[in-house]
């Protein structure tokens, strides 16, 4: 027989209140915002470090040609159709009609590796490439050899003619060059650092280095600023 004593037996409730909750949601958004800017900050220089080590892949193949014609670096008319042959020295085909070498056609892609047409190159493709002017596409490398027709080129020139190798760039981004002929900071926006013309910069003594450009022609070369120029006596 059953007996009824007049007492409920209550059971623990556990679970958030709402405010509680509300509470947990603000703290977790509160460390998000601190954080963010972390991450953000941990992406650009993750990116940094892959196009840092992208100058490091054209000196490496620069080298290598180098070596293997008698400290010569490739002749600027690889490509006929456009003046700026440093574009024509690596990368993949480009998508526009004024870069049409195949991989095989450009003299440094043997010595990174690039040995087969139709291929992509991202070794060449920098982490910031802008998706509105799209170099790395249309060219085929987001980077350029210093060999632009507005300055005096390294194409056809001895490693030995070239006195001061710390100083001298080998390549950089499409951007710098940009900047540098178009004066304006808008009109390349690949750049490493938002709002300011710093853009890496790969030397002949194999360094890579962040400098900060300036909208002018000149063989001026210092920790702050280089212009796109060679250092020949």
């Amino acid at each position: 027989m059953s007996v009824f004593n007049g007492t409920k037996s209550k059971k623990s409730v556990s679970g958030f209140t709402l405010i509680e909750l509300l509470v947990v949601i603000a703290i977790i958004g509160m460390l998000f915002s601190i954080l963010l800017p972390s991450l953000h900050k941990a992406r650009k220089a993750s990116k940094r470090a892959v196009c840092f080590a992208n100058l490091k892949t054209y000196q490496t193949g620069t080298h290598g040609y180098l070596l293997a014609n008698h400290n010569k670096f490739p002749h600027e008319r690889y490509n006929t159709i456009d003046n700026h042959q440093g574009r024509s020295w690596i990368g993949k085909k480009g998508s526009n009609y004024q870069w049409p070498l195949e991989v095989t056609e450009k003299p440094l892609n043997e010595y990174i590796g690039l040995t087969v047409d139709g291929v992509e190159a991202p070794q060449m493709e920098c982490p910031f490439n802008d998706d509105d002017v799209d170099v790395y596409h249309k060219v085929g490398s987001s980077y350029v050899g210093n060999e632009y027709n507005v300055w005096t080129s390294l194409g056809g020139r001895f490693l030995s003619q070239i006195n001061t190798p710390s100083k001298v760039v080998l390549s950089t981004e499409f951007g710098a060059v940009g900047y540098l002929i178009n004066e304006s900071s808008s009109y390349w926006r690949q750049t490493h650092f938002t709002g300011v013309a710093r853009y890496p910069f790969a030397k002949i003594d194999g360094s890579v280095l962040h400098h900060k450009v300036r909208t002018q022609q000149g063989i001026s070369i210092s920790s702050d600023e280089i212009i796109l120029n060679l250092d020949y006596d």
